[in-house]
């Protein structure tokens, strides 16, 4: 029988896609479900034809008679062994087989009748029609239950935090007839390139009016500390960031084409 958590559990190690893992638990959990359905009707089954009984008095006594050993008596250990019991002379008696498949009839099956002359079909022939008595019901899981499943695997929490990772990588916009990518990479150019444009939209209206000076220089001018490529921290003006950055979008042009 197939393993379906087993397999599920693979799966998820080598990054198939979701989908495939979420059907392998599907099968996983209408096994289990079959399974306990079965285990259930074995111990009911067990119930009405046990396989051993215990001991009558009488047989403990005969067992006692036959087999004590005073040396190997322990108090409160000493368990009787079960009788077998035969079901050879009980006509009620039914295998487990038996009892799962047992079926009743719920329509006679009936002869075709005919003419005179035997040749002439006058009404069909009917076929007997059965139904179990006890039938298995395939049941469907919930998303919950598959949830439940995929929760349940230790790998599944990194599984899902690389498949989280690689649909923000393939993400792509459109807009204006443009489809733009949007990873963290394009996203963090396009903000840089905002953020260049917002500066020099900036200059241009302190420009237009001067009255605007002090507030540009509130921000610009304020100073913040900056690990530079030299690796040591240095004390720089926002203003000197924001065109540190447009020479870097620079230079990216330059590099890539643009």
């Amino acid at each position: 029988m197939q393993d379906y958590m087993k397999l599920a559990k693979q799966m998820i190690e080598a990054n198939k896609p979701l989908s495939k893992i979420q059907s392998a638990l599907t099968k996983h959990y209408k096994q289990e479900h079959q399974n306990q359905f079965y285990a259930d009707m074995r111990v009911e089954y067990d119930g009405l034809y046990p396989a051993f009984r215990d001991m009558t008095e009488e047989e403990v006594m005969a067992y006692d008679t036959e087999n004590f050993n005073e040396d190997n008596v322990k108090p409160g250990e000493f368990e009787y062994p079960k009788i077998a019991i035969d079901y050879s002379e009980d006509e009620t008696y039914v295998t487990f087989e038996e009892y799962k498949n047992e079926a009743i009839v719920i329509q006679e099956a009936v002869e075709a009748t005919y003419d005179e002359d035997g040749i002439t079909v006058l009404t069909e022939a009917i076929a007997e029609v059965t139904e179990q008595v006890r039938p298995y019901v395939p049941v469907e899981p919930t998303e919950e239950d598959i949830d439940t499943l995929l929760n349940s695997i230790s790998e599944y929490k990194e599984y899902i935090k690389a498949e989280k990772e690689s649909t923000k990588e393939a993400i792509k916009v459109e807009h204006s007839s443009v489809v733009y990518d949007g990873d963290f990479t394009s996203i963090n150019y396009m903000s840089a390139t905002v953020a260049v444009a917002n500066h020099k939209m900036l200059q241009a209206m302190v420009q237009a009016n001067p009255d605007l000076q002090p507030v540009y220089d509130a921000v610009y001018k304020s100073t913040v500390g900056w690990k530079g490529a030299d690796n040591e921290v240095h004390t720089v003006q926002l203003e000197s960031l924001s065109e540190a950055l447009e020479k870097n979008l620079l230079e990216i042009k330059n590099v890539i084409g643009a």
